[in-house]
């Protein structure tokens, strides 16, 4: 039934649907505390356009040592063989 809901929303438009929440604050109150704030691609580019680093990655020290242990296990399962490039997907 949710998705069907959604399903509606956005056959309507964003613009539409944008102005139907206004009207009706209180479905609107709902459908904010269940909105994915990034599910639009402009709202990372608006994320990283006010800071460099929002979730704090470079600075985090749990980061590092995430960062760190995903290497060990690397040069643990690759017998010390060095990769160029890794991408590590995050989630």
């Amino acid at each position: 039934m949710l998705n069907q809901g959604w399903a509606l929303f956005a056959r309507l438009g964003r613009h539409w649907t944008d102005r139907y929440l206004a009207a009706c604050p209180r479905i609107a109150a709902l459908v904010e505390a269940i909105r994915d704030p990034f599910q639009y691609a402009e709202s990372f580019d608006l994320q990283y356009a006010v800071q460099s680093d929002p979730w704090n990655y470079s600075g985090s020290p749990a980061e590092h040592e995430c960062h760190r242990a995903a290497l060990d296990l690397l040069d643990d399962v690759c017998e010390q063989q060095r990769f160029g490039r890794v991408l590590e997907i995050g989630c």
